[in-house]
């Protein structure tokens, strides 16, 4: 705003107004604390597994479900490449609190493979959450479950049976062309008890 007084001409003062306008409003509190909430905001969904990844994300292996097997699994899975594609993200879907998931699998894992893992919070057995994993975009797909130690794990196997059931019919609908590069993903379903093995 100091230099409108010495600023040459009416297009000269009305350019250094527009700045100072543009200055004020971009270091105003109205958009600083604007800016800090939506990082805030961000961080938040980012740590509570609701941030969503666009549909060009892609090699990627999924993991449905957190137990005693799924670091295991991420570090096998960053070692290998499927189909031709190296896997460069591991994307976990679980209804557990995601900061302590998170928290529990840094005990087991380096700081590289940690970097490669993306969370989501969800339900297994929910048909609008197995949409959000774009599971044509993935390479392979395990159903774990959650940890046998967790509320409501008692019907383990139906709910991962479910799930199996749910990722058959999101390939079929309308997801097939997309397929095309990749004839099948392959999706390996984890079952604890003998009765559902015999079934």
């Amino acid at each position: 705003p100091g230099n409108i007084p010495s600023a040459e001409g009416l297009w000269g003062k009305s350019f250094a107004v527009i700045c100072a306008l543009f200055g004020i409003i971009c270091l105003s509190g109205l958009v600083v604390s604007s800016l800090v909430s939506f990082i805030t905001n961000v961080s938040e969904r980012w740590k509570n597994g609701m941030l969503r990844y666009n549909k060009f994300f892609s090699n990627y292996v999924v993991i449905i479900g957190v137990n005693e097997q799924t670091a295991n699994i991420v570090r096998q899975s960053l070692k290998r490449t499927i189909n031709g594609e190296e896997v460069k993200y591991v994307l976990i879907q679980t209804r557990q609190n995601v900061e302590r998931v998170r928290h529990k699998l840094e005990l087991k894992l380096n700081e590289s493979e940690e970097e490669k893992i993306l969370f989501y919070s969800g339900e297994r057995t929910s048909k609008e959450d197995i949409g959000h994993l774009r599971l044509e975009n993935a390479l392979e797909i395990y159903v774990l479950g959650e940890d046998m130690q967790q509320e409501n794990e008692e019907d383990h196997d139906t709910y991962n049976i479910n799930c199996l059931n749910l990722i058959s019919e999101y390939m079929k609908d309308g997801k097939l062309d997309q397929l095309k590069k990749v004839k099948k993903v392959k999706c390996h379903v984890n079952l604890e008890y003998q009765s559902t093995y015999t079934v």
